[in-house]
Parts: structure tokens; sequence; C-alpha cells
């Protein structure tokens, strides 16, 4: 049986979760029988409306101050009472003692349902004794527990179940009654039983201690004493046959565009060359450094600066599997088709064949695999092939990036530029064009925003020109806009509704309100893929936009986009950020991210009640340069201009409907 809304065989029952969680959302719920709702407290979810917002995604998540979620940490979940026998609250409390001093609590203190008291209930219901169950799962409807939520502040704008790992680890799971230790009081005896209480007390915490110390140690690369969990390989027996895995290997993907290989673990070390974003790298951490495992040099996780920190590497969980039979897709895994990849996976399951040939006909399992105890990847010719003729594939439990994909030969064992050796290997690395554009827009549901984006699909125009999009809408739900080349699903992400205000600097037109537009600035902080490109662009939905001819007038910038804040004044006639096109450097974008609370106040916010108008005062305010005499966009609250004007990259009359729009555009492009 189950909760309400996941109904176990059709069969409802009251539950606890203790745990309903990923690394970037929790939660501790309870539910009544028929209680979809139930009661929860953590941190993330939400659609219709806000859901858990007891903790923030700087206090519980990757990288966050209090509960690192790259790290293990120490879940406690306890049962207070009142009295014998009735619930008084039920308390999570997530500490993490190895990286942080600070501890997360929260309680359920009431719960009711029905004019029903919950709590009473589930006393009842643990009086006569509950089955622990634990799964693990993903899926792309997972919003309810990592969603942004109405008010756009959980953790995830979307669910990408192919990046979770195909398992996961829990430690020292163990239920117990927590026993009073004595009063003390004249009673030697009695006194002398509460000093051997708190002696086994802090004795087994110690023990907890030690053990989450070797293993946080052990998944960091670093040495440690431990013995039982440091265990090389599982092999466990299912129906006579083995099945070969390794799971909880540690690989990096680099992030940043690009990062530095050097020869010692200092920014001051000599750089030994050079490696691109997408690359994921193997190796053991020392500190913030990565040694590279079958290259020499280091590699630098992160670098901390006065007021902010930039991460270059991002740390991935995965498992390894060789199959006997069937392929990697079938068996919900991904074939490996990187040499130092294959060779990881191989050396984490037992192979340590330095070695790795090249298998050019077909017939051969796809990407890498294990022939008569050798190492082979095979040609693309293979793809989809499974286990055969001996050959036995070996596949991971995450993808490895390849969205567009470069094809280079060069003669070096690695990826690095400056090293050479006799042996033959393919680069795969994700690229776009220079500069590229993460491009985001807001559609309202009031109006044809829908029907005019969806022309813009159906032609690859507008910011589905853009190397990357994100298209955001206050509608009550996702809307289906189309297809992507790639035949995913292109859909947008709910916000609140949008608030508009009257642009008094322009002429009374109307614009997006401050607030609205933070918020959505939040997500695309959340979303985290703008860090791939130059430049950060916001773009009107009804807007004839053309990618193309804005790369042509910022080229010569771009250069310095990623480490100089600029933002473009596209509208030139008041000297400021138009509302039909917004353009903005990653690292302005940047800089308006790690902004404290001197800059960009909440009284600038009430000063400057559109967007546009707050965003060009909060950039001045953080030092970004303005480029200015562009001329790009063709705005009639601005600088109006014809659709034939060919040296603008964006045309906006507001238009009301597809048909003004195509207009438009044809004469735009002829």
């Amino acid at each position: 049986c189950g909760a309400a809304q996941v109904k176990q065989c059709g069969v409802s029952c009251p539950t606890i979760s203790l745990q309903d969680a990923n690394q970037y959302a929790w939660s501790t719920s309870v539910h009544l029988s028929n209680d979809a709702d139930g009661k929860s407290v953590g941190y993330g979810g939400g659609s219709e409306k806000p859901g858990r917002r007891h903790w923030s995604d700087a206090e519980y998540g990757p990288q966050a101050k209090c509960i690192d979620t790259t790290w293990p940490f120490r879940v406690s979940v306890s049962f207070n009472e009142k009295f014998a026998g009735m619930l008084d609250r039920i308390e999570v409390t997530l500490s993490q003692e190895d990286r942080h001093d600070c501890t997360l609590k929260e309680s359920i203190t009431e719960y009711n349902f029905k004019k029903e008291s919950g709590l009473a209930e589930f006393s009842r219901i643990l009086e006569k004794g509950v089955t622990p169950m634990l799964s693990y799962s993903g899926g792309e409807d997972m919003t309810w527990l990592d969603g942004v939520g109405a008010d756009g502040k959980g953790p995830c704008v979307r669910d990408v179940p192919k990046m979770c790992p195909q398992s996961v680890k829990f430690y020292d799971f163990e239920v117990t009654r927590h026993e009073v230790a004595p009063k003390v009081s004249g009673d030697i005896l009695l006194n002398a039983l509460g000093v051997i209480h708190a002696d086994q007390e802090r004795h087994a915490m110690d023990e907890r201690k030690d053990r989450l110390h070797n293993i946080t140690h052990m998944e960091a690369g670093i040495s440690t004493d431990c013995v039982d969990d440091c265990a090389p390989m599982k092999i466990e027996a299912t129906d006579g046959e083995y099945v070969e895995d390794r799971q909880g290997n540690e690989e990096w993907e680099i992030v940043a565009t690009e990062v530095q290989v050097r020869a010692t673990p200092s920014f001051r070390g000599i750089v030994l060359g050079l490696l691109p974003q997408g690359v994921v790298l193997f190796g053991q951490r020392s500190g913030d450094w990565i040694k590279l495992t079958f290259d020499r040099g280091y590699v630098a996780i992160l670098r901390k600066e006065e007021y902010s920190t930039s991460f270059f590497l991002e740390r991935r969980v995965v498992s390894y599997e060789k199959l006997t039979e069937g392929n990697c897709v079938g068996a919900g895994l991904f074939p490996i088709n990187g040499n130092l990849a294959c060779k990881a996976a191989a050396f984490a399951l037992g192979y340590f064949d330095r070695t790795i040939n090249t298998y050019d006909g077909t017939g051969r399992p796809e990407g890498c695999y294990v022939k008569d105890g050798q190492l082979w990847i095979g040609d693309r010719g293979n793809k989809g092939n499974g286990a055969m003729h001996g050959a036995e594939p070996i596949c991971g439990s995450m993808a490895y990036p390849t969205s567009t994909t470069t094809t280079t030969t060069t003669t070096t064992s690695t990826k690095l530029v400056t090293t050479s050796t006799s042996t033959k290997s393919t680069t795969t690395t994700t690229t776009w064009d220079f500069p590229s554009f993460f491009c985001v827009t807001l559609m309202r549901a009031d109006g044809h925003e829908l029907e005019i984006l969806k022309k813009q699909l159906f032609r690859r125009t507008g910011v589905f020109a853009c190397e990357e999009y994100a298209i955001y809408s206050d509608h009550s739900s996702p809307q289906q806009v189309g297809v992507a080349p790639d035949g995913s699903e292109i859909r947008s992400v709910v916000i609140p509704p949008i608030t508009q205000q009257i642009n008094n600097l322009q002429g009374g037109s109307p614009c997006v309100g401050t607030q609205t537009m933070l918020n959505v600035w939040d997500m695309v902080h959340k979303d985290g893929r703008y860090k791939r490109h130059q430049w950060v662009l916001k773009v009107d939905p009804t807007a004839v936009f053309l990618p193309d001819r804005l790369k042509d007038k910022v080229k010569k910038q771009s250069d310095l986009a990623e480490r100089s804040g600029f933002f473009v004044t596209t509208c030139e006639r008041f000297n400021t950020i138009a509302p039909s096109l917004e353009v903005f450097s990653v690292h302005a974008l940047s800089k308006f991210y790690r902004r404290n609370q001197w800059q960009c106040t909440v009284d600038q916010i009430q000063q400057f009640p559109c967007e546009e108008s707050f965003m060009t005062q909060c950039m001045d305010v953080l030092g970004a340069k303005r480029l200015t005499g562009l001329h790009l966009a063709g705005d009639p609250h601005c600088e109006a201009a014809p659709c034939t004007d060919d040296k603008r990259a964006l045309f906006t009359n507001h238009f009301q409907d597809p048909a003004e729009w195509f207009k438009c555009f044809n004469e735009a492009i002829h």
C-alpha cells in the first residue's frame, strides 16, 4: 500500500515518508490514508502553490553552506512523545560534521485531516508497528519534490532523469529507542549509571563519525584506514550468473568554458595544456584540485575569491557494469565511447589493461567492451549492439555530454593540447558557434504569444535560433511549444503571474514588473545552462529576432565577455535597456547573481518598477560596461525602424497575431 497520491496495488494506507530527497530537494512528510497532500517539511517543490520553504538552496544542495549534498551527510528522524503513547512531534535533523558546523532541523508538530488528529492516529499506528520501505526512482514528473513552485523559489527548473546515477548509497541505517539518561541525584549508583550511559552514547557517536569520515575521504580519493568500506568491487549472484559492477565511482565534468592543466596543484603552477567544456576527467581529489589518473597534471575544482567562488568542475558519481547479454540501453545504462572513460571503468571492474584496442569492423558491441581479457572500443558501425561472440560491453549509469559535437583526430593519449605520444585517440567535445547565446523569453497566458512562438519554432528563428533557450510562462501549467530537432519536447516553465507596469521613461509603454523578472532571473540561475555561453539574452516573444545579426555586432567583445561585464543599451533613444531585447555578457550576469544587500537594493526595486530600468541601474552599480551605438532594436518606443532594415537584429511592434509577425519576418529576411 501507499499514500493516496501513490497507491501501491490500488490500496492507500497511512505513510510516514522519512526521506523523499535528491541533491537539490528534501521532504519529510506524513499522510493519512486518503490525504494526498499530507503535511511535509524541508525544501523544494510546489506547482500551483509554493512547496516546502523551511530551508533554502543556500542551506541544502550542492556546495551549500550547511548540507553540501555532493558529500555524505547524516539524517536523524525522531518521534518524540508528549506522554506515554502519544506523539508530540516528528523531528528531522540533517548534519554534516566533517564539512560544516551547522545543522538543519524541522518538526511536524500539527497535522489534522477532516477534523482527525493525524499525530494521534500515527501514535496508534506506531504502537502497532510499521514496515520500513526503501525505493529509488526518477522521472520527468518530479517537480512535486524539486520544482521551482508558484513562487519561483524552489531549486529545479526542469527534471533531467538521465542525469540520475544508477544507484545511491545509504550507511548505518538503524532504528533505536532513545533511552533518557538517569538524572543526577544523591544516589551514587544512579549517577554511575548516568556516566556509563553518556559514555556509551559518545562512543557510538564517535564510531559513526569515524565511519562517515572514512567514507567521505574514500570517495574523495584520499587514503583512509577503512577496511570494510573499501571493497573494490561488488559481485552479486543472480540465477547462477555473476554480475560485475562497481558503484560510487567519482568522475569530474568540466563545466567552465575551458580549464588549465597545471604541473602542480597551484594557480601559479606551470600550465601543461587546456581542456574544453564537457570533457569528463578521472583522478583523485587533493583539496580543491584533481590529480589526473591517466595523465600528468592537476585541474582545479574551484577557485575561491574574496566575494565569490568560481566552479570549474562538477562531481559525478557513476556506476559501471559489464554485461554478459543485451546492450547498454536495454539495461537502462549508457555505452562508454571515450578511451579514458573506458580505461577508468575497466580499471574499476578489475581489468588493468592499459592498452585499448580499436576495432574498425562490425559485429562487436557498441563502445567499450572486454573480449578475451583485453579492452576494445568499437566504431560507430556497431551502434546499438550488445554482448556477442564473447565480447561483453562495459556500460555507465550516466551519459557523457555529446549534444553538438565536433570530432578531431590528434596524436595524444589524452585531450591535452600540449602533450603528445604515439597513440592516436579521438576527441569528442560539445561546441557551439562563437559567440554563443542563451536566450530567455516570457510568454503571457492572456494573448497570442504561444501561437507566435510556435511559428518561430517552425521557422527555427527567434530564441529557437539561439544555441540554448528557456521559455517561461504564467500559464497555470507547462505549455507545449513543439518538438526540438533532437526529438525532445519543448515546454514552458511555469512562473507566478506576470505583473505589468507603465514605463514613464519610454513614453508610457507597458513593461514587465521588476519583481516578476527577478523571479525569472533566479530561475535562469538555477537552470545553470547560461554559464556555457558568452551572452545571455532576454527577448520579447512577439518580436522578430535574428540572432546571427546580433552575433556580428558583439563578436569583437565576445572574447572578453566571459571575464568582463558588458551590457548593451538596446534603447538608443533613452540610453537604456529596451524591454524587447536585453543583452548581457555572462560575466555581467554572474556579477548580478553575486550582488549583495548594498547593491541593487529593495529601494531601487521600488524606484524602478520596470525591470529593464532596474537592470540598467543595477548593471551600472555593479560596474558592468555599457556597449552603445549598436542600433540593434527596431522598437517604436526607442528607435523605430522598418522590418526591411538589414542592420537591425530585432523588430517589434507588439505583434498581436502570427500573420503580423510572419509579414515582418518575411520582410526582414528578404
